[in-house]
């Protein structure tokens, strides 16, 4: 059964691993680090006094006197409703519409040479077969709290539970280290169940644990579906469109303003999903910063090289939400063309200012975004 629970996604690398080393895990002296061990995923192992159950895609470790109430939540539970941006459907809408894209894209960039976009389109194809691939075995464990602590303290173990001696009490972490090109440790996921609790309360219990877990999974795979192929394609337009310009660090919003309202439109036009409702999202300021994107003045940007290292991330953070705000609001007013207006100007001559910018992209495209840059500007209503 594949699984979601909380885990770390670098898309589309391999997730990070979380592990503690031991002494004999680690390298010879004389051993290059280049050779470290393959990854052996741990099986888990039923407690003491507790065997498997299994009914169709769904398993267990229980207690024989648990049988009953734990193979009728097993057996009770239904299929979830799966969107149309799963893995498989992503990849069917490549392969469909994958001549369409390639056109588009080169339109909009002003590409000639469609070699490195069919590069990236199949390195898209191979994230989401690794994707579809993926799967955890996942058993089902519900005991009591007392009883687990007892069967801890006795030496039974499982990386996701930590015995506290002191205290005689257990600690369950669901986190999960999750990679796309080797085997994902087994999941014992805790269902914890109190003595005074009916069999009908338990196996309730334990099919709304199931069920919201298998929702979870679903609506992960769909999620890393999708934000992957739109990553891809924000990093072709990157290394391919935006780099290539050679833009100073006062006018990075701009390159990463049209990496992600570009990225998000070819990325919807696969999927279906709503292209304005993706935009509005990436838009939407961390609330843990105290900058706040509109209050930025980007007719006169700051250089992050005169900052305090400190406030750098802080500025750079907030000027990418409104680089994609203000990028937005350009394509809706001169539509989705305006980019390759505007990019045989930049490349020919690329702006070493924000009022070279506004300039070229005027002149382009009869669009003068210098009431947008501003601080606090607020567009007329329609």
């Amino acid at each position: 059964m594949k699984f979601l629970c909380a885990l770390l996604l670098i898309f589309p690398a391999t997730l990070a691993v979380l592990s503690t080393v031991r002494a004999d895990d680690l390298p010879a002296a004389t051993e290059p680090f280049a050779t470290t061990r393959p990854h052996a995923p741990h099986v888990a192992v039923p407690p003491p006094g507790f065997h498997k159950i299994t009914v169709d895609s769904y398993s267990a470790f229980c207690q024989p006197v648990d049988d009953d109430w734990v193979h009728d939540a097993l057996a009770a539970i239904a299929p979830t409703t799966r969107p149309t941006t799963m893995p498989a459907d992503m990849t069917a809408d490549i392969e469909k519409h994958r001549e369409q894209l390639v056109q588009m894209m080169m339109q909009d960039l002003a590409l000639t040479d469609r070699k490195d976009l069919d590069t990236a389109i199949d390195r898209i194809l191979s994230n989401l077969a690794k994707i579809q691939n993926a799967s955890v075995a996942v058993y089902y464990m519900p005991v009591t709290r007392t009883k687990l602590a007892e069967l801890m303290r006795g030496g039974w173990s499982d990386p996701r539970f930590r015995y506290i001696r002191y205290a005689n009490d257990v600690v369950f972490d669901p986190t999960v280290t999750f990679s796309l090109d080797q085997q994902t440790d087994d999941l014992v996921d805790w269902l914890e169940i109190r003595d005074e609790d009916s069999p009908e309360v338990r196996r309730n219990e334990l099919i709304k644990k199931i069920t919201d877990f298998q929702s979870a999974d679903v609506a992960w795979f769909s999620m890393v579906s999708q934000s992957g192929t739109r990553n891809v394609l924000a990093e072709f337009m990157t290394n391919h469109v935006i780099d290539p310009l050679k833009l100073p660090d006062s006018l990075t919003w701009f390159g990463r303003g049209v990496t992600g309202v570009y990225a998000i439109k070819y990325a919807t036009f696969l999927s279906g999903s709503s292209r304005a409702a993706q935009i509005s999202a990436l838009i939407r300021p961390d609330p843990r910063n105290p900058l706040r994107p509109e209050s930025l003045d980007l007719v006169n940007p700051l250089d992050p090289a005169q900052m305090r290292p400190q406030l750098v991330q802080v500025y750079e953070e907030a000027a990418v939400h409104r680089g994609v705000d203000i990028v937005n609001v350009w394509v809706q007013r001169g539509g989705d063309g305006v980019l390759a207006k505007t990019l045989p100007s930049l490349r020919s001559h690329p702006p070493t200012s924000a009022a070279e910018l506004i300039k070229t992209i005027r002149d382009a495209t009869g669009i003068d975004l210098t009431p947008d840059m501003q601080p606090d500007y607020q567009p007329p209503s329609p």
